[in-house]
């Protein structure tokens, strides 16, 4: 299989925003806490630890997201490059017209396929548009893949 596009520059983009949140997060945590320590604000700033504790959870988490993301498209592009030479695939296409990116657009003499990749772990279930992440439901995968592979390259941006 040929590899035209590499790709990545949307994951990057999204890594190194969260983990710039994710490190001011930290330092706004060690502040607060010196803060605490060193002046003891009673219950009040006890609260506001556990506050910014949790917005840093939440940052942190946030950021293992995309990077979870990350590694699941490369896997993906590692598992496609066993296909033979008449495929072609082109990674991290941003259209004009998408609400995110293309993560994969294979192009083989049986099709087109675009591929959503996501790193989920646990039972994966999947009823029509309808998607269960270990019994639980969760947001349709198929939508954003549906919606790129639908998309109408001749319709123009109206600038109303």
């Amino acid at each position: 299989m040929k590899i035209l596009r590499k790709g990545g520059e949307f994951l990057d983009g999204q890594i190194r925003g969260h983990g710039k949140k994710v490190l001011w997060g930290f330092g706004g945590c060690v502040l607060f806490c010196a803060v605490f320590f060193f002046v003891s604000h009673g219950v009040a700033g006890l609260i506001g630890m556990v506050v910014v504790f949790r917005l840093f959870g939440a940052t942190y988490d946030e950021w293992e997201h995309w990077y979870l993301g990350m590694r699941g498209e490369l896997a993906v592009t590692k598992v496609l490059q066993s296909l033979p030479d008449e495929y072609v695939l082109l990674n991290d296409l941003m259209l004009p017209m998408a609400r995110g990116n293309i993560d994969h657009f294979l192009i083989g003499p049986n099709g087109l396929f675009v591929i959503e990749t996501k790193n989920y772990s646990g039972n994966v279930k999947c009823d029509g548009d309808r998607w269960f992440l270990n019994g639980h439901a969760t947001k349709s995968l198929s939508w954003q893949a549906k919606s790129n592979a639908m998309l109408d390259p001749t319709h123009k941006i109206s600038s109303a």
